[in-house]
């Protein structure tokens, strides 16, 4: 059995697209898809009825999962139906006939990868310290605020009498975030 593989997630090329894509190399290996899988999912939608030698193809090996932790758990149950996988983008064929060999070799590649993340990582982090930077978020309160730049338009509210809700209301924001605003420009010795 031929079965093509389309991910129906909005983040990869649209599902028209990776259909004409899998068409189009079965069409240049003279192969008949027997079906379509159409789902977001793989490992949650394999047919039951899957044998050796059952190719499955893909427009691109990202689709099989979102991380590569997943792609590796996907290739990994594929391989115990011993299935073979073509992607088109990659130009891949993967033979699982050896499911044992081919699941500690995916274990193995992960753990380069994590591996070499945290070195990445560590490059980064390192780099950041050299110059002076810290990584993150910085500490402390923002700067900026959703009301920066009204504190006349506030100002003016307030000497005209209208209430501090009310305030918020014409504002768009609540009570609370009004009332921050004026104690930190009571602060800053900012007249609003």
């Amino acid at each position: 059995m031929i079965l093509g593989y389309i991910n129906t997630k909005g983040r990869y090329a649209s599902p028209s697209e990776q259909e004409q894509s899998v068409r189009s190399y079965a069409d240049c290996y003279n192969l008949t898809i027997d079906k379509f899988l159409k789902t977001d999912d793989l490992a949650k939608t394999l047919p039951c009825n899957l044998k050796q030698g059952d190719v499955l193809i893909v427009a691109d090996i990202s689709i099989i999962g979102e991380r590569f932790e997943d792609i590796i758990k996907v290739i990994a149950l594929l391989s115990t139906y011993k299935l073979r996988i073509c992607t088109i983008k990659e130009n891949l064929t993967l033979d699982l006939g050896f499911p044992f060999l081919m699941e500690d070799c995916l274990n193995d590649v992960l753990k380069i990868y994590k591996g070499l993340l945290s070195i990445k990582n560590k490059a980064i982090q390192e780099n950041l310290l050299q110059t002076g930077k810290k990584r993150g978020r910085p500490f402390g309160k923002m700067i900026r605020t959703s009301l920066s730049g009204q504190e006349q338009v506030v100002a003016e509210l307030i000497s005209a009498g209208v209430t501090k809700a009310e305030i918020a209301k014409r504002l768009g924001i609540g009570r609370t975030t009004l009332y921050t605003f004026l104690k930190r420009c009571k602060e800053r010795n900012i007249h609003a």
